[in-house]
């Protein structure tokens, strides 16, 4: 039996699938196995497992993107703000 660290979501050969949010793209948990051609769920595993390399910058990356997530929900406060102090002033 293959290990926990044997499943789809590991491997390199898939293609994850992706869908459209409000601010940034949602992973799902299904993707295309480039070997076997097949659409497959990403705790499943099979024989054509190859390990992902590990991304040494994944951190910098990610507070990168934690960061433009924050910029663009304080821009969206910043406009909703605006908005009502200019409704306030028609009134």
């Amino acid at each position: 039996m293959q290990g926990e660290s044997d499943k789809c979501y590991a491997c390199r050969e898939l293609q994850r699938f992706y869908t459209k949010g409000t601010t940034k793209f949602n992973q799902t948990k299904y993707g295309r196995c480039c070997k076997s051609d097949k659409i497959v769920y990403i705790h499943e595993s099979c024989e054509c497992f190859v390990r992902k390399p590990q991304i040494k910058k994944r951190r910098k990356y990610m507070l990168e993107l934690c960061l433009n997530d924050l910029l663009t929900e304080i821009s969206e406060i910043r406009k909703i703000l605006e908005a009502e102090n200019e409704r306030e002033d028609v009134q």
